[in-house]
């Protein structure tokens, strides 16, 4: 053999054991990693793992998570059961467009909240123009409680002064002034009213009457001519009076549309 063919040989099986007794690769039982080994058993190379456990994950945004999973096994489980909480869930909503999440949270936080003052909140935009004025929505000042039974009774209240009418003769055009909680008191003989002063235009009126006499009655008159015309006062059913005994009250409540009193309530 030639020295030539003799260095081919060598180079030959150089390179074979360069190529394929270098490494020598298996898969551990004890793990299931592939490992690689070289002629002088150092490990050189580990290969990925098979099992989610082994797997380290770190967090990115550790707020997004409930726990806090430290492999791969641990994240997946956790996203399992989100996901199955919400597939079991009968209340979702259907969004057939896109929603922005942040404007539905910020009009949220806005909303009333329990023991907001009702006259100090505005509308959001989008819904609705103005502000929940004091002046309109809570003239009296009532805050969290407007809506209180009683305080909604008490905007039905009459309100203002109290003063007595001496009824010594019958009243034509009665001028009662401001005030709308009125005692009539007669001590001789039953006495009428004819009529009211009318309130301005525009200006809606209810004034209270109660009979603090002792035994007569004093009657109202439908539609009597002793009366100007704004100031007469119109009975149910056309009745010519209607009488209000002793300690009976009633209502005279002014109607802009027929310009006329009308009386109610006599109890």
């Amino acid at each position: 053999m030639s020295i030539l063919s003799q260095i081919a040989i060598t180079q030959a099986q150089a390179l074979a054991s360069s190529t394929l007794g270098r490494f020598d690769f298996f898969v551990d039982s004890l793990d299931d990693k592939l490992k690689a080994y070289d002629d002088t058993n150092t490990l050189v190379i580990v290969g990925g793992s098979n099992i989610a456990s082994d797997i380290d994950y770190t967090l990115t945004v550790p707020t997004d998570w409930d726990g806090t999973p430290a492999n791969v096994q641990q994240a997946l489980d956790e996203l399992a059961s989100r996901v199955k909480g919400i597939e079991d869930k009968t209340d979702l909503i259907t969004v057939s467009s896109a929603v922005d999440l942040d404007d539905v949270k910020s009009k949220a936080d806005s909303a009333l909240q329990p023991g907001d003052n009702i006259s100090e909140l505005n509308n959001d935009a989008g819904y609705g123009a103005g502000n929940m004025l004091q002046s309109t929505y809570d003239p009296n000042s009532v805050q969290a409680d407007a809506f209180d039974y009683a305080n909604f009774l008490g905007t039905f209240q009459v309100k203002g002064s109290v003063t007595t009418v001496n009824m010594s003769s019958d009243f034509d055009n009665l001028n009662l002034n401001t005030y709308n909680i009125v005692n009539l008191t007669s001590g001789s003989q039953n006495r009428r009213i004819t009529g009211i002063v009318a309130p301005p235009s525009g200006v809606n009126r209810v004034i209270l009457f109660f009979n603090a006499s002792s035994a007569f009655r004093i009657k109202f008159v439908h539609q009597s001519g002793s009366s100007s015309a704004s100031n007469r006062i119109v009975l149910r059913g056309l009745a010519g009076t209607r009488n209000l005994l002793q300690y009976q009250t009633c209502f005279a409540i002014y109607n802009h549309n027929i310009n006329r009193w009308y009386i109610t309530r006599i109890a």
